[in-house]
Order: structure tokens, then C-alpha cells, then sequence
């Protein structure tokens, strides 16, 4: 994490001289990426505060309601989101960040096909107007999606047409940009397999998974999120052990995935999730103390979360019944 304490500690010298430049998400982004949510959040009101111009305003609300969202508090994220509705003085690109934003939320919800509908307006946006140069990312990544959503609604054979879809699209990809795709490609066969039951050979394609890495023009480009948390979840192989009833290799690909070393876990965010997982696989394996922290650490995370969200209910059920024992 050497790297990104350099940065953190050069950006607050910064700010102290003009809070303005903190930059969108860039100061909190990076504070994310090391678990401290807290003052990230804490970061980016201050950073809001600055702006002075609607458009401005717009770019560090939607930082805001990513922030919120990735810790559980998904109500207000929603609240920002809908400003974003017929507001004619925001920023396309945010708009078609909301819609993505918009998107995930209603794969957590299990409304795929809402889902859907807003990924698709992220991508004919990227498609017209986006950043991204290179069509054929956009259409391998939309593949990407769509597969997902298959797979959530029973369509494997649709799924399947989207993983050909994402291969012949990742081929046509300039070379600097092709890992993502790759690592998309065997993240999206895993998930087939799984849900084929081949356990062994999921095993095998996930285990050959390479992780996300950022490209030379996005390592400070902290708009492009979607680069540190596609997809939001990505303890497959994890999930995949634990169906082959292989506890200890879980746990430690769930070790891997909360390391604070990126060369260990990867170039993107920490799900929190990843702590009430492993903390649920040590209570199953006996590793009382180590469950205890990890459940501890995600209500941390997740301390002013919604309050009807099931895992922050089971994990407070947890930890109380494993305090008192």
C-alpha cells in the first residue's frame, strides 16, 4: 500500500493549502481502497462543500452516493440518485454513472430486469459519448453484463451466447486493455459452470482467473470506478470451495481478497461483505476469536447500514451468540 499512502499523504498536503484540490472521489477513492471508509466520507463532504457550480455539485454527489452505497447505506444513496432524474444541468457522463450505479442496485435487489434496463442506458451512453475509445470494450463489458443478468434469471443458454460474445469482442481489444476482459471471460464461465453444477472444472477456470488491473491512464482516473469494483462481488472461486467442501482453501482465498496489499488481493476495492463471509467460515471452522473480529470488523463498516439487510441482521445474531459463549 506503499504507494497509495505516498499519494494520500501528498493530497492532504494539498488540501491544506486548497481543500478544492482533493478532486473528485480521488482523496476518498483512494482512502476506500484501504478500508477507511469512514474518513473517506468524511473527505468527500468537505470536497462537496468547495463546489460552486451545480455541475460540480453533481460530480461529488454522485461520489457520495457510491460511498453510501458501498456501506450498506442504500436508502440515501437512492435519494441522491433521484436528483440525478431531470436535472438538466448535470453532466452526462455522471448521468450514465447514476444509471450504472442504478444498475448494481437492482442486481443486489434481485430486480434483473430493472437492472438490466439501466445498464443498457450506461452502455448506449458509453457507446455514443463515453470515454472509453475502444468499442469493443464497451461491447465485451455489455456482454459481461448481460451474461450476469442471465444467469440471475435461469437463461444459461443466453448466458453462454454472451460469454462467445465477450470472447470475440476481448479478441478484437488493444492488448493494453485485453487482462480485464479475460479476467471477465473466466469469471462469467465460472459462474456457468457453477450453476451447470460442474463444481471441479468452475474450480479449475476460476483458479485461473488473473485479477483486475488498472490500466497507466486509470490509475488516477478515479471516475472510472466500475475499474475497482466490477463486478461488486468476486469471491467465486471462495464460494466455489466452499460447495467442494474445501473450508480452509476458502478461507484463504477470502484472506487474499481483504488483504490491504493490492499485489496480494488486486487492484479493486474491498467488499465488506468479504468479512462477514470469512467471519461466517471461521465460526464454521472453530476459529471462535478470528470470527469475532471479522464480524466486528463488517457492523464497523456497515454501522449505520440499512437496518433490514439481512447480513448486517445475521451478523449481529452472530457475533452476540459467539460473545456469549
Amino acid at each position: 500500500m506503499g504507494r497509495i499512502d505516498d499519494a494520500i499523504d501528498q493530497i492532504k498536503k494539498s488540501i491544506k493549502i486548497n481543500i478544492s484540490l482533493g478532486g473528485n472521489g480521488i482523496l476518498p477513492g483512494m482512502l476506500f481502497m484501504k478500508e477507511e471508509y469512514a474518513e473517506g466520507m468524511e473527505w468527500q463532504d468537505k470536497i462537496h462543500k468547495t463546489r460552486k457550480t451545480e455541475s460540480l455539485r453533481t460530480v461529488s454527489l454522485w461520489w457520495k452516493s457510491f460511498d453510501l452505497f458501498w456501506v450498506g447505506r442504500i436508502k440515501e444513496a437512492l435519494n441522491i440518485l433521484k436528483t440525478y432524474e431531470n436535472n438538466e444541468q448535470s453532466e452526462k457522463w455522471w448521468i450514465a454513472r447514476a444509471d450504472w450505479l442504478w444498475g448494481w442496485i437492482y442486481y443486489n435487489k434481485g430486480s434483473y430486469e430493472l437492472s438490466k434496463k439501466y445498464f443498457i442506458k450506461y452502455f448506449d451512453y458509453e457507446k455514443k459519448d463515453g470515454k472509453i475509445l475502444d468499442v469493443n470494450v464497451i461491447n465485451a463489458k455489455s456482454a459481461f453484463y448481460n451474461g450476469l443478468i442471465d444467469l440471475k434469471l435461469g437463461r444459461i443458454d443466453s448466458a453462454r451466447i454472451n460469454l462467445r460474445k465477450l470472447i470475440s469482442f476481448s479478441k478484437k481489444i488493444n492488448i493494453k486493455f485485453i487482462n480485464n476482459e479475460f479476467s471477465n471471460y473466466h469469471l462469467l464461465y465460472g459462474r456457468i459452470l457453477i450453476e451447470e453444477d460442474s463444481l471441479d472444472k468452475a474450480e479449475v477456470v476460476l483458479e485461473n482467473k488473473s485479477p483486475n488491473k488498472l490500466h497507466d491512464n486509470q490509475a488516477t482516473n478515479w471516475s472510472r470506478v466500475n475499474e475497482f469494483t466490477d463486478p461488486l462481488l468476486q469471491d467465486d472461486l471462495a464460494l466455489v470451495y466452499i460447495k467442494n467442501g474445501k473450508l480452509i482453501r476458502a478461507i484463504v482465498e477470502y484472506e487474499k481478497l481483504i488483504s490491504l496489499d493490492v499485489k496480494i488481493r488486486g487492484q479493486h476495492f474491498i467488499n465488506p461483505k468479504y468479512h462477514y463471509r470469512l467471519a461466517k467460515l471461521y465460526e464454521e471452522t472453530n476459529m471462535t476469536e478470528k470470527a469475532v473480529l471479522e464480524y466486528k470488523k463488517f457492523l464497523k463498516f456497515w454501522k449505520n447500514a440499512d437496518e433490514d439487510l439481512p447480513e448486517l441482521i445475521d451478523a449481529k445474531k452472530r457475533l452476540e451468540r459467539l460473545i456469549k459463549k
